[in-house]
């Protein structure tokens, strides 16, 4: 083994079923957490907050305090809740809502001393529940960096109800999302050399991620579409959030990101792509990839089932419009604010960015005329 990988296999404790967050009591009633504070979003708490309320009343804690999120997980945010946590000498901090509250209370918590805490996601938009990571924001939501936590989500709740009731944008910016898990990491858990039995473990999770999107992601997306809460449903949720943490989470720096999250940070410096989602823009970074890889055979593939699932496959399609300026422009952002894009077995320059960004606009014109490739 020629790597010094740090694995980071997820939370103390996860439960994933129907009506799981009546776990909640128990798990606190057992550990004596005595002061909570609860981070909740805005829309999806309308919902949870009736059952979480009744389910903390029947708790003997002695002091319970809400906070809204404030919308970006940055310093800022950080930096609040946790000056809250501490005034309030909260023991438990319970996350409900996105990935950025996810993001923002894992931090919160790994911060403070004895401090412990409680994610109840109301989306399954990415991995952010499970990774002991936070993807940091300017308020304005430019990337900046991702910051490791030394301490791991004491306990995460998934319960498919909550979930079902999200707008299914969000279960398909998931699904583009964690199928980058596979094209990210490949091109190094492939070679020999990586051959230690942490990888191993990344490139069997990456390659389950890409086959539950490829069987079930479709299937997924319509029983949502119909409220209905099937297996299909349930494993594309799972996927999103376990099985894609699991990948960095055996694999490090090696499998965590490379060009297509990288894409994705190089986007959030567009105004006019701060409405997409998270995996929106990482779909998109993926025919990036697949381009950057000289992958040209796979790309018919992937457009076709990122095309199925709604997500964009070109600038156009993200709503930005531009030629060689604009190509090389995302290139250098790209190069600028991420460097895991480095981490691929191949050096990336400006130039070879650009290329490859150009390449994949070619390549969606062609396919749209009908022309093929």
């Amino acid at each position: 083994m020629k790597e010094q990988l740090t694995v980071r296999p997820g939370p103390e404790a996860y439960k994933c079923a129907p009506g799981i967050l009546d776990d909640l009591k128990e798990y606190i009633e057992e550990r004596g957490f005595k002061r909570i504070l609860v981070v909740h979003g805005k829309i999806s708490w309308s919902k949870v907050r009736p059952k979480l309320i009744v389910l903390l009343e029947e708790t003997s804690y002695e002091e319970l305090t809400f906070s809204a999120f404030q919308g970006e997980c940055s310093d800022e945010e950080v930096e609040r809740l946790k000056n809250q946590a501490a005034s309030e000498r909260a023991d438990l901090i319970i996350g409900v809502g996105g990935g950025k509250i996810m993001d923002t209370v894992k931090y919160v918590a790994a911060q403070l001393s004895g401090v412990y805490s409680v994610l109840i996601p109301t989306l399954a938009s990415n991995c952010a529940p499970w990774t002991p990571l936070s993807v940091m924001y300017t308020p304005e939501g430019e990337f900046i960096r991702y910051d490791f936590h030394h301490r791991q989500v004491s306990l995460l709740l998934v319960d498919p109800l909550i979930i079902i009731d999200a707008p299914v944008r969000y279960l398909t910016a998931g699904l583009g999302d964690t199928l980058a898990k596979w094209y990210e990491s490949e091109p190094n858990l492939s070679l020999p050399e990586h051959d230690s039995t942490a990888l191993e473990l990344a490139y069997m999770t990456a390659g389950l991620c890409r086959k539950v999107i490829e069987t079930h992601g479709l299937q997924a997306v319509v029983d949502a579409k119909q409220n209905k809460l099937s297996d299909a449903f349930i494993k594309a949720i799972e996927t999103i959030i376990m099985t894609s943490g699991l990948v960095g989470g055996f694999g490090d720096e090696l499998a965590r990101t490379t060009a297509a999250h990288a894409i994705h940070d190089g986007l959030t410096f567009f105004p006019e792509t701060h409405h997409l989602l998270h995996g929106e823009k990482v779909a998109y970074g993926i025919m990036v990839q697949l381009a950057l890889d000289g992958k040209v055979d796979e790309q018919s593939a992937v457009s076709r089932l990122l095309n199925q699932l709604g997500l964009p496959v070109s600038l156009n399609k993200l709503g930005l419009a531009g030629g060689k300026k604009l190509y090389r422009k995302l290139a250098a952002l790209t190069l600028e604010h991420d460097p895991g894009i480095h981490v691929l077995p191949y050096p990336v320059t400006e130039d070879s960015l650009a290329e490859a960004i150009e390449n994949n606009e070619l390549f969606n014109e062609q396919t749209a005329s009908g022309q093929g490739i």
